[in-house]
């Protein structure tokens, strides 16, 4: 594993334990099993009363945001997720040096704001 990959995994074993310890989630799945199975999924999904209502796609900073769009936008196609788009209203995609963009579903690449 890249050092890279190690830093993400410690940050993601602390989200674990904060939603199994303080916020009392019992089943998370086992994130090594998850890594194996070839699905899509968003980095974040903002759920308002169980309904996914937004996505947030995170790039590191030396990723363009671009790839982040283009990601949500491969996500909507039939032969990936999606269903999972149907009730979401905010698509955001974002990283640490160009900020944070966003539109709602199949809006095309050019028309994301800022």
């Amino acid at each position: 594993m890249t050092p890279i990959g190690q830093i993400e995994r410690k940050t993601q074993d602390r989200v674990v334990a904060l939603l199994q310890g303080r916020l009392g989630y019992a089943d998370l799945g086992n994130p090594a099993q998850q890594a194996k199975a070839a699905t899509k999924r968003p980095d974040v999904v903002l759920y308002v009363n169980g309904i996914a209502l937004a996505v947030l796609e995170l790039k590191r900073s030396t990723v363009s945001v671009a790839e982040g769009i283009r990601q949500n936008l491969d996500n909507q196609k039939k032969e990936f997720i999606q269903p999972f788009f149907s009730t979401l209203q905010w698509l955001m995609a974002g990283n640490d040096s160009e900020g944070l963009r966003y539109a709602t579903i199949e809006t095309p690449e050019k028309y994301w704001l800022q």
